[in-house]
C-alpha cells in the first residue's frame, strides 16, 4: 500500500473515531482531512512558537496517540469567533 494512501486511511479513521466521541460535530468534518501542527502553522501563516502559543490560549486542536492534529474548520471558527468577540 502506497504511503499516501496509508496515511489517507489513517486520517479517515481518525475523524470516524473523533465524530464516535463528539457525535454533535458537523458531518461535514468526518471527510476533512486533519491537520498536523506543521501543515496548520503553514496554512495560517504562523511560526511553530506561535502556534503553541495560540493552542494555550484555546485554539481547538485534537490529540491523538500522543500527536495533535487540527480540522481546518474548527480552527477557523474559532479564529472567527475570537476575531467577533475582540472587536466590539
Amino acid at each position: 500500500m502506497e504511503v499516501d494512501t496509508f496515511r489517507m486511511l489513517i486520517r479517515e479513521e481518525l475523524s470516524a473515531i473523533t465524530v464516535a466521541i463528539d457525535p454533535n460535530q458537523q458531518k461535514s468534518s468526518v471527510n476533512e482531512p486533519l491537520k498536523t501542527r506543521k501543515e496548520m502553522a503553514k496554512d495560517l501563516d504562523i511560526s511553530l512558537v506561535t502556534l503553541g502559543e495560540w493552542m494555550k490560549k484555546g485554539l481547538p486542536y485534537r490529540r491523538l496517540n500522543g500527536r495533535i492534529y487540527f480540522l481546518y474548520s474548527e480552527v477557523m471558527g474559532y479564529m472567527k469567533h475570537f476575531t467577533d468577540k475582540s472587536s466590539r
